[in-house]
């Protein structure tokens, strides 16, 4: 088991040095002013850690990001377990939900910026809205795919209603539910920079546009390195999350996130 965790460290390394060789090798042969080095890109990243030009955005973008999957998660798997259980419900809306998933969260910015104006409360909105979608598909999913024997035996034995949800269906449908949030955390991030970049003086999407108009190259790359790193910081809280309330499925859930 070492000697794997060991390889596959050894490899992961291996290939992220390999990747900065050829980006070197590439930059040298390009103008910096297109295609900076990965050294000034490592020096504005440092740089801009320490002045505190990323932290303060960095926080602000976490911030909202986790509030909006906060709300996503919320609403939209107590709606997930409603359409899942109450036919004629799911029969009636599901379908209302199933049209919006496929639009792209970027085209409704518009519409939410008529309705609350330039606040956190938009940023916030479009995740929920990118995050909450997926959420309602994946529990409605799960809790089709539930083995009704589980709740027939539960009613047979004389379990109330409300049971039925709290200790034998939402335990059922709760690690497809953590890895469908999982997913989503990824896609809320893309929403919020995309909203960012668009309309926000405050955020990393603002970081990067702002770098872009100056045309200061290095500090763009530096911006999208950052934006990668949140990106990661933000799967290890979910999975962090998601293991501490499914941990019966650690293992599958270990398994499916790689």
């Amino acid at each position: 088991m070492l000697r794997n965790r060991f390889a596959r460290i050894a490899l992961q390394v291996g290939t992220l040095a390999l990747f900065l060789a050829c980006w070197e090798l590439i930059a040298r042969t390009i103008d910096a002013r297109f295609l900076p080095s990965p050294m000034d890109v490592g020096t504005s990243v440092w740089s801009g850690s320490f002045d505190g030009t990323f932290l303060e955005h960095v926080i602000i973008s976490l911030r909202r990001v986790l509030v909006g999957l906060g709300v996503a998660v919320v609403v939209g798997v107590p709606t997930g377990l409603v359409f899942g259980r109450i036919q004629p419900l799911r029969r009636a809306l599901y379908p209302l939900v199933k049209f919006v998933f496929p639009i792209p969260v970027a085209a409704l910015i518009p519409v939410v910026l008529v309705i609350t104006g330039i606040r956190d409360l938009l940023y916030v909105s479009v995740v929920a809205i990118a995050t909450g979608i997926p959420l309602i598909i994946a529990t409605v999913d799960a809790v089709r795919q539930t083995d009704p024997v589980l709740l027939e035996s539960a009613a047979v034995l004389g379990a109330p209603r409300t049971s039925l949800f709290t200790r034998v269906l939402i335990p059922a449908v709760l690690p497809r539910v953590v890895h469908a949030s999982y997913v989503s955390s990824s896609i809320g991030l893309i929403v919020l920079i995309t909203a960012e970049i668009l309309v926000s003086t405050k955020g990393m999407g603002h970081v990067l546009v702002l770098a872009q108009r100056q045309y200061r190259v290095a500090d763009m790359f530096a911006g999208i390195v950052v934006v990668g790193v949140v990106g990661m910081a933000l799967s290890v809280i979910v999975r962090f999350v998601g293991n501490r309330i499914a941990g019966w499925e650690a293992a599958s859930l270990k398994k499916q996130w790689g």
